[in-house]
């Protein structure tokens, strides 16, 4: 038995299948999420490396924003190092949602952080949700979080996150 070779065909090792990739294969876990997450529920993916979450995830958003549902990737592992500060992780995880759901001309995050000095890190970063996010979008939105398992090698509790 002869199959034809696939044009559109590339092999890929690491790093999330791109959207559009013929490479994917869908799986019951697709629908799922899928489903779960235009519901509005709250859903975890946990599995090894390289069982491909990152690509589930991409297919997930893409079908999500065809949905007209805002989505938004946040790269855990990009945050910080172990040195990083408590303080500067979670103003991260803030200047990025901010960045990447367009609120930069709403919100100034370096005067809401210093507005909100007095609470503590995680407390800020639930302050933010309910005062920023949940008051200035009109859209519905997911918050994707790639590579949490980088919180683990953070030097401080993430209790609150």
């Amino acid at each position: 038995m002869t199959t034809a070779p696939n044009p559109g065909y590339q092999y890929q090792v690491g790093a999330s299948l791109p959207a559009n990739s013929p490479n994917y294969i869908r799986r019951q876990a697709d629908t799922d999420l899928y489903k779960a997450l235009k519901a509005g529920e709250f859903c975890y993916v946990l599995n090894a490396r390289q069982t491909g979450k990152s690509s589930l995830m991409v297919q997930t958003m893409e079908r999500l924003k065809s949905d007209r549902i805002n989505c938004v990737v946040i790269y855990i592992a990009t945050l910080g190092s172990p040195d990083t500060k408590q303080e500067q992780w979670y103003a991260g995880i803030i200047d990025t949602l901010v960045d990447k759901l367009n609120l930069s001309d709403q919100v100034n995050v370096e005067e809401w952080l210093k507005e909100h000095k007095h609470l503590s890190p995680g407390a800020k970063f639930s302050e933010f949700i309910e005062q920023i996010l949940l008051t200035k979008l009109s859209q519905n939105t997911v918050v994707l979080l790639d590579e949490i398992d980088s919180v683990l090698s953070l030097s401080f509790p993430i209790d609150e996150f």
